[in-house]
């Protein structure tokens, strides 16, 4: 079974992504805040992340490099409502 795991403090991003992904080859699990979102990295190990970059309380970046040194393989896909600077631009692509 593939695991996805969508990380989003927007309701309608985070039931939107299940929707469309969840089947009965899927599971999906989601997490609305950073300490979830490493809660769920944790505990499991997934084949694609949507995370979004703007989190209440975790630096969506910080969580992507967590989930890098737990699980190299997992896809991740960032999200962002908003503008990405330089920095956070080198941050993604290092």
């Amino acid at each position: 079974m593939r695991k996805i795991l969508v990380v989003d403090d927007e309701y309608l991003i985070v039931y939107s992504l299940s929707a469309t992904f969840q089947d009965g080859e899927t599971e999906v699990i989601t997490a609305s805040d950073g300490e979830a979102a490493l809660k769920a990295i944790n505990e499991s190990s997934f084949d694609l992340c949507f995370l979004d970059i703007h989190l209440p309380d975790i630096n969506g970046l910080d969580i992507m490099r967590k989930l890098r040194d737990i699980s190299p393989r997992t896809k991740i896909v960032i999200m962002t409502g908003s503008e990405i600077t330089e920095t956070m631009m080198a941050s993604i692509q290092e």
